[in-house]
């Protein structure tokens, strides 16, 4: 099992766990619908609602080492997860959870 795939199912758990409604985006849902192509980040969208953001950030930010500081902060600014550690997201700039 690869880096990636193996980021994912460590996410997928989290969200099956908490009961969270979510969907893999990006290359990795392109291996399973789409043409095959790599793929160095893990994308994921969460079904929130609306306010309840917060509660989400905090279980992925206490279960993934986040890679920047304040990384709470910068997702209730930016209504977007910034990237995790690496072994999430790999090298990818790109990497967010939406």
């Amino acid at each position: 099992m690869n880096e990636v795939i193996r980021a994912a199912a460590e996410l997928q758990a989290v969200c099956v766990a908490e009961g969270w409604r979510f969907c893999f985006t990006g290359g990795l849902a392109v291996q399973r619908w789409g043409e095959p192509r790599e793929t160095v980040d893990v994308d994921l969208t969460l079904l929130t609602g609306f306010h309840d953001e917060a509660r989400f950030v905090s279980t992925l930010v206490e279960r993934f080492e986040p890679r920047i500081d304040h990384a709470a902060d910068f997702a209730r600014v930016n209504s977007t997860h910034p990237p995790l550690a690496r072994s999430i997201c790999a090298s990818s700039s790109k990497c967010a959870l939406s």
